[in-house]
């Protein structure tokens, strides 16, 4: 049996060129994480196929021809999006180095599709830290979504999260005070 740790950690990008226009506005006040290649449309059709990777790759040929290694990068990451985030896996939404968020895939999240959107692929997420702040070392730049190893980024993305102030708690008064 492979032990695996309660949750993994992932970079997700929040703009089409790593600069501007950032979408994280819409991502942090939706509650959600997104990827672009809308011209792909609704990719509910292909989620259980054995072969994903490899329709997808055909597919970003055709709506967005590239070198092969482009492509297949490409594919790699819309796959991890619909296939590999797992319920309370931890996301940091990330605009070049500047981490904008640190969020949770939510129980039993779905992949949905927004057409109206250039970041339509979406998975719904409850941010739990959105105060800009970088991590340690630099991980997974210049990608839509890669996991992260490094053990210095993790610890500091878990402090994150023990140290923020939860969203709606932050303006709640209790009785007596």
């Amino acid at each position: 049996m492979l032990f695996r740790s309660q949750h993994r950690y992932w970079r997700i990008g929040t703009s089409v060129d790593g600069v501007n226009p950032t979408f994280w506005p819409a991502m942090r006040e939706g509650n959600y994480m997104a990827i672009g290649w809308p011209d792909l449309g609704d990719l509910t059709g292909v989620l259980g196929s054995q072969t994903l990777r490899e329709k997808l790759k055909g597919m970003l040929a055709e709506h967005y021809p590239n070198t092969p290694q482009v492509i297949g990068k490409s594919a790699s990451e819309i796959n991890y999006f619909l296939k590999d985030l797992d319920d309370g896996d931890l996301v940091v939404a990330a605009n070049g180095n500047t981490i904008l968020g640190v969020g949770r895939v939510d129980p039993n999240s779905q992949y949905r599709w927004e057409p109206t959107d250039h970041f339509s692929h979406r998975r719904s997420v409850t941010w739990l830290d959105v105060e800009p702040w970088a991590l340690p070392q630099q991980e997974a730049l210049r990608t839509t979504l890669r996991q992260l190893k490094i053990p210095e980024n993790l610890v500091a993305i878990e402090r994150r999260i023990v140290d923020a102030t939860p969203k709606a708690a932050a303006s709640v008064v209790t009785a007596g005070s």
